[in-house]
């Protein structure tokens, strides 16, 4: 139940008398860029020869599609892969938002997981501002190699507006503005 006088909502609680509400955060859409870019020392999964590694990012509670999830290339025969491969998430909420990484050794039959699952919150990692996760990984409690990957969080309600350019086309000038 929620009552006030002057426009201020205060919560009444069945256990307490006039508690005020929490203020609830305001979502924060941010563009989260990710460059996966390496594995140092991971397992050795394959009977005959080394891993075929891939990685898996998944927005956690989103749909499992192009736009939320992203698969790197695998890489063959390597305890070592480079990958230097980068993809764009468009987030709702860098507050609560939580992307999951997996690694998996890909096989013939059936994908093996190199590592356990790992949540980072999106909020770990500073607004507009390039940071290098650089971390050792673990499978069932044993270490299991160590990644680098590269998070940008971009703020979207914080970005700069453009509105009024001048275009230079061939020797004339050609004024126009942007719409909002």
């Amino acid at each position: 139940r929620f009552a006030g006088n002057s426009g201020g909502a205060v919560f009444l609680s069945p256990n307490s008398q006039n508690t005020p509400a929490l203020p609830e955060k305001e979502p924060k859409p941010i563009q989260l860029n990710v460059k996966v870019v390496k594995g140092t020392n991971l397992l050795k999964m394959d009977p005959i020869g080394k891993s075929d590694p891939y990685v898996i990012l998944q927005l956690k509670g989103y749909p499992e599609d192009q736009l939320s999830r992203f698969k790197s290339t695998v890489i063959k025969n390597t305890l070592n892969p480079v990958w230097n491969e980068e993809k764009v998430f468009m987030c709702k909420d860098w507050n609560t938002d939580v992307i999951v990484l997996q690694m998996y050794d890909k096989d013939v039959r059936k994908d093996d997981k190199m590592m356990d699952s790992i949540d980072l919150p999106l909020n770990q990692f500073p607004l507009n501002k390039r940071v290098t996760w650089s971390e050792d990984i673990q499978r069932k409690n044993k270490p299991a190699g160590h990644l680098d990957i590269e998070f940008e969080a971009i703020d979207l309600l914080d970005q700069p507006k453009i509105e009024k350019r001048d275009i230079i086309i061939d020797e004339g000038v050609c004024d126009f503005t942007l719409g909002s």
